[in-house]
């Protein structure tokens, strides 16, 4: 009591407070331990929240297993379709529907990403 002015108290909790003297610490800490087993009484009649596992169906982990090559041939289907595209520059009829089909295959890519994300939030709980 005579070597500080002011004392910093930790609880052990996470808490922390501010004391002007040791003796006056050690009653909130008397008081709070008086008020912590009725706190303690009260909580087993409180449902116990704990974060469910996400988890994902077995048609969506099957999904999920196979997305990456999935995707990947549907990128290199997607630079067939681009490489056709240049090839046919000089056909307009035939650059319209190569077209058609890179367009589509984008398509297919930009899905593909789309439910990857979809099943990557349902794994981890969003």
């Amino acid at each position: 009591d005579r070597v500080s002015t002011a004392l910093l108290a930790l609880d052990g909790e996470g808490g922390a407070g501010a004391f002007a003297e040791f003796s006056q610490w050690e009653q909130a800490q008397l008081a709070r331990r008086k008020v912590k087993p009725a706190a303690k009484a009260v909580a087993p009649l409180e449902p116990a929240v704990t974060p469910a596992k996400k988890r994902l169906s077995y048609l969506d982990s099957r999904e999920w297993e196979a997305m990456e090559e999935k995707i990947l041939r549907a990128e290199e289907e997607l630079e067939l379709k681009k490489a056709a595209v240049q090839e046919a520059a000089s056909d307009a009829a035939l650059l319209h529907g190569r077209y058609r089909e890179m367009l589509q295959a984008q398509e297919e890519v930009d899905r593909l990403y789309a439910r990857w994300a979809e099943l990557e939030a349902k794994l981890q709980g969003a």
